[in-house]
């Protein structure tokens, strides 16, 4: 053969291979060869949050095991990807274990609860709601509404798979022919396609009423008619111009073929034995008219049967579970927003006191198989969701749910008649939507092995350090309200001060009295110390209160602190914005909106009715765009004062939008804006420690403290028990406390003790050392009970008790927790130590071990029980 020639073909044929492999399936959607995998254009990522973290050293091949009724996609020889053409459903499989985790819930035809859209929902790896033309809520999900009538298309990418979507009703080839058309147009077409096509559109079309109209008979139109009918229009050059003109004739509505049809894709990536799923919202497509608000995601991944053992984790508060097929039935399902709800949205529903979602992640543990899921981009835009058996179908199921835009009811008034109607965000959220599915088994199956697996997720990407070292002792957090707002009369005409209630002097006093009682490690968070107390205006200038004491009373209490080892952490409110004088931040220029347009305001809690206080002294939230500006301005003035500490009380607490017309900033984009302000804060003033409120997962990389921690569960009706999912993430790495004890809902300071050691958290109180009666029927009327001689002695004897358990472990990773009976719980320390905690009335006897009723017994290599 002439060589230039077999050059040639074989060039042909190489280039034909991949070209085959790149850009389509090969027949049949056989298992696609490994060059597909290397090959592959890769997407944009949006975020860089989810790389394959892997992706330089993997090797793609070819899946070794067949699966039942699916094609298999890709292998990187630790996990294998499988594709389920009908339903668009997928399976990845531990190729070590054997163990599958699919998409779909098995048998879902045969669900004796579900209904037939529950069972669309079960064979659906994706599903979304919308608000149709009648400004109604409807849902639609990739199995019923797409894959069913044909219309998902999957083509490889690097190291996975990526489906795309077509949703809404399909046209048909039938749409393409006239509804009517006159005896000229139809005899013109029969001439121009020839008489052979005469029989066939005889049938396709017939006279009714109007000898001058052919109308389209559709139940004739089917087969070979069908076939022979298109052909001779096509052949008679019509087109969709000609379609609308005989439209517009004899007056056919034809209904806009977009306004109900949507597109959207998901993308499927093995990473080690990780597995990466991606909705890429920049093409995400939705009309106007008809929007897309919300997209759940694996919704049935891993789901577990009648027939499984297990729970769900869900990240409420410090974590909760829910039991697969609980003997108590569920009349709702669980839902939470991570990073608690939109301040900056009207929610029109009783406000309720909850935890928040700390944590963007949820499991689920199956016999002994367990999946964690980590939310790693768009997870303030995020909801859990979670269903145990029972309710809405066989099969105990948790997954997220993305809010691509957010919306609000508004009234609108007419006359005498009003109705509501939606009002939707103006932009989408621009951050991917991306989880991480981490895969357990054995021993890690379990919410303490989720933990680890979360850590060392955060650890990997420097979003966690270990503490080097611990102190001798562990830290005593208090907090004390310097100076409230008040409006006192003279002569009978109102006017407004400020209260002192601690002053920089007096917080030396206290401090003085806790090193009496050997408490030597007090980080002190200052509230109310500046720019008109507990309600400071925008710290762009920092004015420390003259009634507390002044610059110069700070200066003093700061070097107290250097010599009696007190840290001072100066409590700082960055995003409200109370009504002052300021031209540059008026809350009309500067205050973030809510949908309505309205000026976003929030309203402290009322303890004593359960209510929002709409009373009290409100605050207008900033707009996140203003953050960079105002913190900026704030560090120039808080650095001379050379503090050690820094008290951020919202930052890493709550998150808000702002849905000012034109200058929108999502959820996910607000929280990009929080977590950059904080990096900054660290960055820019490097010895200055950085205390965190509330304490939500983007705030950690920050984070020398976090107070406020969650320390249980909301004890919703659809969850079974809180367990310490946070602690066992943070113990080690970042030092934490609750609520302080003296303000929160615990009865007795010997629970609170016991749920200190079982957690492994500091102690925390907050103080004031004037009279309460300095409080009593103002706005503060929640301080009431918190002058410090009332509390002092109970804090150094619950410090000092914890101190002793705990102080050692301080500085370790929380290995493990687990209920061994009623009341009975047992953490596990790294080194080998543990406690077991007894919150029950009774004795118990455990492992060989007898814990009296409400008490404690510590343990493990190199400790020696009392």
């Amino acid at each position: 053969m002439n060589y230039r020639l077999l050059v040639t073909l074989l060039t042909v044929l190489l280039l034909g291979g991949t070209a085959a492999v790149i850009w389509g399936f090969q027949p049949e959607m056989s298992a696609l060869p490994s060059s597909a995998w290397t090959n592959a254009a890769k997407p944009a990522n949006a975020t860089g949050a989810a790389s394959v973290t892997g992706a330089k050293a993997a090797s793609f091949s070819r899946p070794q095991v067949e699966l039942e009724g699916m094609k298999g996609i890709v292998s990187n020889g630790m996990l294998s990807l499988y594709y389920e053409e009908s339903s668009s459903g997928i399976a990845v499989r531990n190729d070590r274990t054997g163990t599958i985790w699919r998409s779909n819930a098995p048998g879902a035809a045969d669900d004796p609860i579900a209904t037939p859209a529950i069972k669309n929902a079960m064979n659906s790896p994706v599903a979304f709601t919308y608000y149709n033309k009648a400004r109604q809520q409807a849902i639609m999900t990739s199995f019923g509404d797409s894959a069913a009538h044909g219309q998902a298309a999957a083509e490889p990418i690097e190291g996975g798979l990526k489906v795309t979507y077509q949703f809404g009703k399909p046209k048909t080839e039938i749409d393409t022919l006239p509804q009517r058309i006159s005896k000229a147009r139809l005899d013109s077409i029969t001439n121009k396609a020839g008489d052979s096509f005469h029989r066939y559109l005889s049938n396709a079309y017939v006279i009714r009423d109007n000898p001058d109209v052919y109308e389209r008979y559709d139940d004739g139109l089917k087969g070979t008619v069908l076939r022979k009918t298109l052909e001779a229009f096509r052949l008679a050059g019509y087109n969709e111009a000609e379609l609308a003109l005989d439209n517009e004739e004899h007056h056919i509505a034809v209904a806009s073929d977009n306004s109900e049809k949507y597109k959207l894709s998901i993308e499927y990536r093995l990473d080690g034995e990780q597995f990466i799923v991606r909705i890429p919202v920049n093409e995400v497509e939705y009309s106007a008219l008809t929007p897309l608000t919300d997209i759940s995601v694996l919704e049935f991944f891993g789901a577990g049967s009648p027939d499984d053992e297990g729970y769900l984790l869900v990240p409420d508060g410090s974590g909760s579970l829910i039991h697969m097929n609980r003997a108590e039935q569920s009349t709702a399902p669980y839902e939470q927003s991570v990073y608690g709800e939109d301040p900056a949205v009207n929610v029109r529903r009783p406000y309720s006191v909850t935890e928040t979602v700390r944590m963007p992640v949820f499991g689920l543990k199956k016999n002994d198989q367990a999946l964690l899921a980590i939310i790693e981009s768009g997870a303030a835009a995020a909801s859990v969701k979670a269903t145990s058996s029972g309710y809405l179908s066989a099969f105990n199921h948790v997954f997220a749910e993305f809010r691509l835009l957010s919306r609000e009811m508004i009234r609108i008034e007419a006359g005498n008649t009003s109705r509501e109607l939606p009002t939707y965000q103006e932009r989408p959220e621009s951050e991917d939507f991306v989880i991480r599915y981490v895969l357990l088994e054995d021993r890690a199956a379990n919410y303490s092995g989720m933990a680890h697996a979360y850590q060392r997720y955060l650890v990997d990407r420097g979003m966690l350090v270990k503490r080097e070292s611990a102190p001798s002792d562990l830290p005593f957090y208090l907090e004390v309200i310097g100076a409230i707002p008040l409006e006192k009369k003279m002569v009978g005409i109102p006017y407004d001060t400020m209260q002192p209630l601690t002053s920089f002097e007096q917080a030396q006093a206290i401090v003085r009295e806790l090193h009496g009682k050997s408490l030597t490690n007090t980080k002190l968070l200052y509230t109310g110390w500046f720019n008109g107390g507990v309600n400071h205006s925008l710290p762009t200038k920092v004015s420390p209160e003259r009634v507390l004491g002044g610059a110069k009373g700070l200066k003093e209490l700061a070097a107290f602190g250097r010599e009696a080892g007190m840290t001072l952490y100066p409590d700082v409110r960055f995003a409200a914005l109370y009504p002052d004088s300021s031209l540059t931040y008026s809350p009309t220029k500067t205050a973030a909106r809510h949908l309505n347009r309205s000026l976003a305001k929030v309203y402290p809690y009322d303890p004593a009715t359960g209510r929002l206080d709409r009373e009290a002294d409100s605050a207008y939230l900033l707009a996140p765009q203003a953050l960079p500006g105002v913190v900026e301005r704030f560090m120039q003035s808080y650095r001379p004062f050379g503090l050690q500490g820094l008290s951020v009380r919202d930052l890493g607490d709550t998150v808000h939008a702002n849905y000012r017309k034109g200058q929108t900033a999502g959820r996910t984009q607000a929280q990009a804006m929080a977590a950059a302000q904080m990096k900054q804060l660290r960055e820019q003033m490097p010895d200055t420690e950085l205390l965190v409120r509330g304490g939500n997962a983007y705030a950690f990389p920050y984070a020398r403290h976090i107070v406020d921690a969650p320390m249980t569960d909301s004890g919703f009706h659809t969850t079974d028990e809180p367990v310490p999912f946070y602690q066992l993430v943070l113990h080690g790495f970042i030092d934490y406390a609750g609520a302080p004890y003296n303000l929160n809902q615990e009865a007795d300071i010997r629970d609170y003790m016991l749920k200190c050691i079982e957690y492994g958290s500091n102690v925390f109180f907050a103080w004031i050392y004037e009279s309460n009666s300095l409080v009593k029927g103002t706005a503060f009327n929640h301080l009431h009970a918190v002058h410090y001689r009332t509390w002092i002695e109970d804090a150094a004897a619950a410090y000092k008790e914890i101190n002793s358990v705990l102080k050692d472990i301080a500085g370790s990773k929380m290995i493990s927790h687990e209920k061994l009976g009623q009341d009975v719980y047992k953490t596990v320390f790294e080194g080998g130590r543990f406690v077991i905690v007894n919150y029950g009335s009774r004795p118990a006897t455990v492992e060989g071990i007898t814990i009296e009723a409400r008490d404690y017994y510590a343990g493990g290599i190199g400790h020696e029980a009392d």
